[in-house]
């Protein structure tokens, strides 16, 4: 029996996170406060045995890499947030006035590619399942780092656990908290959620 461990750290607090504006596969700077989010994701990732960490090459993620102490994160397209199409840079608030089938999309939890010109969560959760498999093989045995993005990582988190993926918003992530999945003889499990520097 061959054990693998995924750490899933999502970036530190953005500019856009603090205004309510949808990201996607566009990037803000790290705000202040998610600097020292990831500064705090670095000390709680110390206490494992990483063999190797990947980012996605969104600068926010790759940031906040660097910051945790692993500059050397190697950059992986598979792990960037959904594409959100003609939606990203718009607040939620403007989303729900030009966009209203696309908010109620998202207050499902199931945002759609045909709305947006961009990705269905399906699409997302295929790519970054693909990725992390790949990490199962490539480092059998070992314990990887993945820093990533709040939709990513719930589409993770669905698969892992059997969540269907339109209830993915059972899964609160919050910015560098810390989410350990486990794969055993390609098997997968949630092991723990949302740590922090406060709950460990």
């Amino acid at each position: 029996m061959t054990k693998t461990t995924i750490l899933l750290t999502r970036h530190g607090e953005t500019l856009w996170n603090y205004e309510r504006r949808l990201q996607g596969q566009q990037d803000s700077p790290l705000t202040e406060t998610g600097k020292m989010q990831a500064l705090t994701a670095g000390k709680v990732l110390s206490n494992y045995p990483i063999t190797v960490a990947y980012s996605s090459p969104l600068k926010r993620a790759s940031d906040t890499a660097a910051l945790a102490g692993f500059s050397e994160a190697v950059p992986d397209a598979r792990l960037m947030e959904i594409d959100l199409g003609i939606w990203e840079g718009l607040t939620f608030t403007e989303l729900c006035a030009r966009y209203p089938s696309g908010y109620a999309s998202f207050e499902l939890g199931t945002p759609d590619s045909s709305l947006s010109g961009g990705e269905s969560v399906e699409d997302v959760a295929s790519r970054v399942m693909e990725a992390l498999n790949n990490y199962v093989t490539t480092h059998s045995g070992g314990t990887v780092a993945v820093f990533s993005h709040y939709i990513t990582i719930s589409c993770a988190l669905c698969i892992a656990s059997g969540t269907p993926i339109n209830q993915r918003r059972t899964f609160h992530i919050e910015n560098s908290a810390l989410q350990v999945l486990e794969c055993v003889n390609n098997i997968w499990s949630v092991k723990s959620l949302n740590h922090n520097g406060d709950n460990r």
